[in-house]
């Protein structure tokens, strides 16, 4: 009666129930030594035997809180994810500020108490251009890494290792990737309303800098993502762009289908204010292929910068440099905005994170098909550099 220990509910909540005998479960949980506390002694924790050890034998009150392990802890096999989580702290890139980050609620840019990461327990690429690139697609069976070269069209970039909401409800994690180089009309499967040159070509990370296409997020009054027409034509496995990744290879089967949530996003603060914006959502599709989240382009900056707005203090060319998702191009994301009724956010050609006047009818802008790979994905061989990337299987 002089001990009660309290476990976290769920993989990434950060909240806890009051555990009892019947419902321990070792080895998934780690102690919290923060939150635990004894009344007349100091306690340590035994890793290896999964004990808690009290300096003191007296007379005792305990509160002990376990939180679930992180994944690149427990993790122990050749997927992907796992392989990816557990370079958490290793060098991922040439310049500073190319990070892999555990988002674990405890980054705080501003040393005020408040942490501006995500929060999810998610892994997250960030900075300039860090070694994220997977080879992928049709045409990237012919990649083996034994001096072969993964076509500019096969390379895809990983966003991170993202607790992700299945159809059924649970969360698995899994690796969530973007197409580097532009959808194409023929990949695409519908007609382009209008093509465009990438001006800030010095800054672009793509080889893809003319004619690029741009299309229409939706038609006017029609709001949500499973109404778009983007959303149905990357989807559309007899014109789309489930038929182009049909063309050679067995790649559908590496595709995920997840609920690609759509609500409104807020940019009125920063990355995080906008991921707690879009985690509160509703709106949802369960579909293969997405587009990524703005505050996926926001966590894609240094950290340094997440405490900015996502809007105004991207644009800065300091701070688009230090974001591998900017290229210099509009390019559209799934995140509608909560300031315009019909209209979707898009990275701007400046950097600008919330592009949202007008109606959607009435703009377009390139497209980064955003997927999330099978938990069972093996990685194979690679660096991750765009040179040398991961080879899958």
């Amino acid at each position: 009666s002089l001990i009660a220990y309290m476990y976290e509910d769920g993989l990434d909540t950060h909240e806890y129930k009051t555990g009892t005998n019947e419902d321990w479960t070792s080895g998934e949980y780690i102690l919290n030594f923060k939150e635990s506390k004894c009344k007349n002694s100091n306690i340590s924790w035994d890793n290896e035997n999964n004990k808690i050890i009290l300096n003191d034998a007296t007379s005792n009150e305990c509160k002990l809180y376990f939180d679930v392990k992180a994944y690149h802890e427990k993790c122990n096999d050749n997927t992907l994810a796992c392989q990816i989580a557990k370079k958490v702290g290793t060098t991922v890139g040439d310049k500073e500020g190319e990070e892999l980050l555990y988002h674990d609620n405890t980054i705080d840019i501003n040393g005020d108490g408040t942490p501006e990461d995500a929060g999810d327990s998610s892994y997250r690429y960030s900075g300039d251009n860090p070694d994220n690139f997977v080879c992928f697609g049709p045409g990237a069976e012919n990649y083996t890494g034994n001096g072969t070269t993964c076509a500019d069209d096969n390379l895809y970039r990983i966003i991170g290792v993202i607790p992700t909401e299945m159809p059924d409800g649970h969360k698995e994690y899994l690796v969530k990737l973007i197409k580097s180089e532009y959808v194409t009309e023929e990949q695409l499967g519908i007609k382009a309303i209008t093509k465009v040159n990438i001006i800030n070509s010095e800054l672009s990370r793509v080889k893809q800098k003319e004619n690029i296409s741009r299309f229409h997020w939706n038609e006017e009054g029609q709001m949500y993502w499973e109404d778009s027409v983007l959303g149905k034509a990357l989807n559309n496995e007899d014109t789309g762009f489930l038929k182009y990744l049909k063309g050679s290879g067995d790649w559908l089967s590496k595709i995920e289908t997840v609920k690609w949530y759509s609500d409104q996003s807020n940019n009125g603060k920063n990355a995080r204010f906008a991921y707690q914006s879009e985690i509160a959502g509703t709106y949802y599709k369960e579909w293969p292929i997405g587009l990524i989240h703005l505050s996926d382009y926001g966590f894609a900056t240094a950290k340094i910068n997440w405490n900015l707005m996502v809007s105004s203090g991207y644009t800065s060319d300091t701070n688009i440099q230090n974001n591998w998702l900017y290229n210099g191009v509009w390019e559209w994301l799934i995140s509608r905005t909560n300031s315009y009724k019909y209209s979707a956010y898009r990275i701007r050609d400046d950097g600008f994170g919330c592009a949202h006047t007008g109606d959607n009818d009435y703009m377009y802008s390139a497209v980064r098909p955003s997927i999330y790979l099978k938990s069972d994905v093996r990685l194979i061989d690679g660096t991750g550099t765009k040179e040398k990337p991961y080879l899958i299987s």
